[in-house]
């Protein structure tokens, strides 16, 4: 692979690590706050419940761009090693098609509906963010997930023969 393609995929994978480490924080730092404003000072944080929701999607979606990249999805390995070595190889290229028309397909509608509610104008109850950021944050995940699943199968994480690990 070109030294450029290695230092911009280490950028990503440092990225993507911050975020998800960022959310996954933020998680445990609203729902802490939130039941601990409830039980001690009898006042509930409305927008905690919320915030905290949109992190835990985003969170589980950007953690399943990071697994694309080596492979880590748990029905991968489970369903190529159960053919013969001579078929192994043809039903990880039918995964790896599958993977990419599913999260493109999952792209697809996540850019549909972020651009309804950009033109509808429509905002969370409590957190008043606009839906189009909570969309557009999906959107970005599974492009993410597009752009991990080609870099793993390139970089040989859906081999069962050698899998890759960092």
């Amino acid at each position: 692979m070109p030294r450029m393609m290695i230092i911009l995929s280490d950028w990503l994978d440092r990225i993507e690590k911050a975020i998800v480490v960022f959310l996954i924080g933020g998680i445990v730092l609203l729902v802490f706050s939130g039941a601990l404003s409830r039980y001690m000072f009898s006042y509930s944080i409305a927008w905690s419940e919320e915030l905290a929701r949109y992190f835990f999607l985003w969170g589980a979606l950007f953690g399943a761009a990071v697994a694309c990249r080596y492979g880590q999805h748990g029905g991968i390995p489970l369903l190529v090693d159960k053919f013969p070595p001579s078929v192994q190889r043809w039903v990880e290229r039918l995964v790896f098609a599958g993977m990419l028309g599913f999260l493109g397909y999952l792209a697809w509608q996540s850019l549909g509906t972020t651009g309804r509610a950009f033109s509808t104008g429509q905002i969370s109850t409590t957190t008043k963010i606009p839906v189009w950021v909570v969309n557009l944050g999906m959107l970005i995940a599974f492009c993410l997930a597009i752009l991990r699943t080609i870099q793993g199968y390139f970089a040989g994480a859906y081999r069962v023969d050698r899998p890759v690990i960092e």
